[in-house]
């Protein structure tokens, strides 16, 4: 097959389960934060009814900064790395794919990331490639839109769900109010949670696809020349 897949296989891994940690932490970020937003919110309304002081509420808000603002960038290099290492490993397996089953209408490995990119189809273009990917790395090439394992559905749900309830929380709060700011943070706490599940069952996904590829590629004889896929990288 055209990727060995061995060099990509270990970081997309690693970097997927960090991704993981990091919506953990991500989630008590979130939780503290919005903790910290609703005492605020009460002193402004009701100074003397809050039990906290207006100097409880500054040396709270330097407290939380010194957990908050590292998982913040944390959570930054972690995402950005994850992305392009889960990028390369998603055109890799869409290549040996295409290598596997070179049939016509495939989406080739430079959409298989693409899509990702694309407003609206990112909705279920990605969702198609992998699964077309998937079933063409069983020993008997299967459809290529057959239907593939729940852990599909689990990821690709949980994933939207996650973007969907950030997005619309991005529309509705628009302004630093604190309003708007206890809003995103709520948000936050439903958005951590599924995009840990999200990459969970994407890492079963890396995990068992690349170890599909892998047997597929110790007896795998290429079809003739006739029958190789036309076209470039997309």
């Amino acid at each position: 097959m055209p990727f060995s897949l061995k060099g990509v296989y270990p970081w997309a891994r690693a970097l997927t389960i960090a991704f993981v940690v990091a919506q953990i932490a991500r989630l008590v970020d979130a939780f503290l934060y919005l903790r910290f937003l609703r005492a605020l919110e009460a002193f402004q309304v009701s100074p003397e009814l809050s039990p906290h002081s207006a100097e409880d509420l500054v040396a709270w808000e330097a407290s939380y900064r010194i957990f908050g603002l590292p998982v913040g960038i944390v959570f930054l290099g972690v995402l950005i790395a994850v992305l392009i290492v889960n990028g390369m490993w998603i055109f890799r397996v869409a290549s040996n794919a295409r290598y596997f089953d070179p049939q016509e209408g495939r989406i080739g490995p430079g959409w298989a990331v693409g899509w990702h990119a694309v407003p609206v189809a990112n909705l279920w273009m990605p969702f198609r490639a992998m699964r077309q990917t998937w079933n063409a790395s069983y020993p008997e090439a299967k459809p290529m839109d057959a239907k593939v394992p729940l852990l599909f559905s689990g990821w690709w749900a949980a994933w939207i769900a996650s973007n969907g309830i950030l997005a619309g929380a991005q529309v509705m709060a628009q302004g630093e109010e604190i309003a708007n700011q206890i809003l995103i943070n709520t948000a936050n706490l439903m958005v951590a949670p599924l995009s840990a599940v999200s990459g969970v069952f994407f890492l079963l996904i890396i995990d068992r696809l690349t170890r599909m590829q892998w047997a597929k590629d110790k007896h795998y004889e290429p079809p003739t020349e006739a029958m190789q896929p036309q076209g470039g990288l997309l």
